[in-house]
């Protein structure tokens, strides 16, 4: 009996495992330029047309989509948004941000993707990229043969240089 039943456990373990199958996307989260690492929690997609938050894994380089959700992004082929919480803790508080940015399967496609938050909680991001939106940070993605935003002049710094 005790056979039959450690037999029946591994069938179980070996074909649950076996029917989820993963894409692994060469993806790295920045913030402010610095790798995102623990702090992030709450990562999800949702399609543009529906409100259906469809939970995925990141560890540093991975973006981990089960199979029949990067299935259901290739079908749609529509745009799609990625969120997050970033956590940061400072002496007395714990601070959360909540980032999204837009993403299309076409940047899945490339060898890697790096996607940067520019936080304009930060002043010196604030005051390099606020003018090229409208929302409290900036998403630059990098991948191969990608532009970059260019930061904002200072002024004053450039009228003591002369």
């Amino acid at each position: 009996m005790k056979y039959c039943f450690c037999i029946f456990f591994l069938l179980t373990i070996s074909t649950s495992s076996f029917g989820q199958q993963q894409h692994r996307i060469n993806c790295i989260i920045l913030v402010n330029g610095q790798i995102v690492n623990g702090e992030i929690s709450n990562l999800y997609l949702t399609n543009t047309t529906l409100a259906v938050k469809e939970f995925i894994n990141y560890y540093p380089g991975e973006l981990i989509i089960e199979d029949s959700i990067y299935q259901s992004l290739v079908a749609d082929s529509l745009n799609f948004n990625l969120h997050f919480d970033y956590n940061t803790f400072t002496v007395h508080e714990h601070l959360i941000r909540n980032f999204e940015c837009e993403l299309n399967i076409k940047l899945f496609h490339y060898p890697y993707l790096i996607i940067d938050f520019f936080d304009f909680n930060d002043p010196d991001y604030k005051a390099k990229y606020e003018d090229y939106t409208d929302k409290d940070f900036l998403v630059q993605f990098t991948f191969p043969e990608s532009g970059i935003w260019i930061p904002k002049v200072n002024e004053k710094k450039e009228r003591i240089k002369q």
